[in-house]
């Protein structure tokens, strides 16, 4: 592996001397650097407890992290990691949700505060949040977050400064949001057209409201899994609950063409964070411009590379 990825870097090398504009060297010594840390379970149990104390120490954001077993006679190696077995199910299963009655809007609250936790204020998070990473317990019905291999640390003026960048996003304030770009590192951050740059930074957090087509799909599904179980509860999966919140009746057009879309707030937690969106929806076009392990079979013992 190491020397594909030297092969991968000396590509983006001659890349560059030919196409200055095409300059992805940056982007690829960090994946290079992560995957690496990825296949170090020794690593990855560091990443896990750690993750873990900092979820432990808020019980009002209700997720849990498996625990790292270690004992006098089983220790992490670089190659093997056992953790604690949760029985769980895929958030993307359907089924097994309704079964079980999970409140999946409840669920996507937790998972959105926990990995708001892990962002801005412990400055250490999970950088693979995929379905695969998750699970709901069959027992507390708590989200359960998975593969700490490839976990990240922010600084906390980095944390600030991308806090910074959301405000300003919300609030349309251009001055705040370019003060925001540069402070995360990026000096010339559109200062030649820096509504070019609000408008981008509002569409990467637009509200990501699904087609029709996506619509209609899920709603099939989620009759399909309704008209076989007899279980009581939601039938859609927690990206379906994510999918209607942000479908609600919009404004009149009148109102939408005359203001600017505000941060908007879906569901409350016990502590200060909500799922949010800055930016318009979804079916809104880009602005144009010049020119980024687990499912409910996990074992106790776990080997081999990070989650795909």
């Amino acid at each position: 592996m190491a020397q594909d990825l030297d092969n991968i870097v000396y590509l983006a090398e001659s890349m560059y001397e030919q196409e200055p504009k095409f300059d992805f060297r940056g982007i690829l010594r960090e994946w290079c650097n992560e995957t690496q840390k990825e296949l170090d379970f020794v690593h990855e149990a560091q990443n896990t407890e750690a993750v873990r104390a900092n979820m432990q120490a808020d019980k009002s954001i209700g997720v849990d992290v498996p625990r790292v077993i270690a004992t006098n006679q089983i220790v992490p190696t670089r190659r093997v990691l056992m953790l604690e077995f949760i029985d769980g199910v895929k958030p993307t299963d359907l089924e097994a949700l309704h079964q079980l009655g999970v409140d999946n809007a409840a669920a996507l609250d937790s998972i959105s505060a926990a990995f708001a936790q892990q962002i801005f204020v412990d400055g250490l998070f999970n950088a693979d949040p995929h379905p695969g990473n998750i699970l709901i317990d069959r027992r507390t019905l708590r989200p359960v977050l998975l593969d700490f291999g490839l976990t990240k640390e922010i600084p906390r003026q980095l944390r600030l400064a991308f806090a910074k960048l959301l405000v300003a996003a919300a609030d349309s304030d251009i001055t705040g949001l370019l003060s925001a770009l540069r402070e995360m590192g990026l000096e010339d951050a559109s200062l030649s057209n820096p509504e070019e740059a609000m408008d981008s930074v509002r569409y990467m957090f637009r509200d990501a409201k699904p087609t029709q087509e996506q619509r209609l799909r899920g709603a099939s599904t989620a009759s399909s899994a309704s008209d076989t179980s007899p279980a009581r509860g939601s039938s859609e999966g927690l990206g379906a609950a994510a999918s209607s919140a942000s479908s609600a009746p919009s404004a009149s057009p009148a109102s939408s063409a005359s203001s600017t879309p505000k941060l908007r707030k879906r569901g409350s937690l016990k502590n200060t964070f909500r799922s949010t969106s800055v930016g318009p929806p979804a079916d809104e076009q880009l602005p144009p411009t010049r020119s980024r392990r687990s499912s409910s079979t996990k074992s106790n013992v776990v080997s081999g590379g990070g989650g795909g």
